[in-house]
């Protein structure tokens, strides 16, 4: 049976996902003697993951799509403001550079997509959630916490989450490359007189 490696996402809107560009060219000429170690995201996969799911088995994508109606059900559409820039596992052992936010309406949603995905089968997350996008990964780890410093980060900026997204990850000698498969809207934002 085919196995599609899958997560479930977050789309960015364009001028974010330019002003991402624009930083991370920055920090690229920063890290001009690095260059070789890090591979820089390409802008076109830019996206807030909310599950990564690996490879799972075609027939399944059907019921995640499921899955994830029932989790959207429960979320008005909202924002978040992405504010901030980091390393995986910390800036002085870096092996990712992302841009990042502090949203609870994000964990709420990365909940419920949790709980419906492990309603489905899937094993649990181990790892916590955390809302970033990534910009860079590092063949080996670098002390990048002086370099981060020194490159003036993009103003902050809001961004409107409206769906969730079932992604196909193509892994390709030049990275991946993700294809929607399933897009998934969250429940109409409130109006004026429901907030009154």
């Amino acid at each position: 049976m085919a196995l599609i490696r899958t997560f479930v996402a977050c789309n960015l809107p364009v001028k974010l996902v330019e002003a991402l560009r624009g930083y991370q060219l920055r920090l690229r000429d920063s890290l001009e003697g690095w260059r070789p170690g890090i591979r820089w995201t390409s802008p076109a996969s830019f996206h807030m993951t909310l599950r990564f799911l690996g490879e799972i088995e075609e027939p399944l994508v059907a019921a995640l799509g499921d899955a994830l109606r029932r989790a959207a059900a429960g979320h008005r559409a909202f924002d978040y403001t992405l504010q901030a820039v980091g390393c995986f596992p910390t800036a002085q052992r870096a092996r990712v550079i992302w841009a990042g936010a502090e949203s609870e309406e994000l964990g709420w949603l990365a909940a419920s997509v949790e709980r419906e995905v492990q309603q489905i089968g899937l094993p649990p997350e181990e790892k916590p959630f955390h809302p970033h996008v990534t910009l860079g990964r590092l063949k080996s780890p670098l002390n990048l916490s002086g370099a981060l410093s020194k490159v003036p980060l993009y103003p902050p900026t809001t961004v409107k989450v409206e769906e969730v997204v079932i992604y196909r990850s193509l892994l390709s000698p030049d990275g991946a490359v993700y294809d929607a498969l399933q897009c998934i809207p969250l429940v109409a934002r409130a109006t004026a007189e429901e907030e009154s």
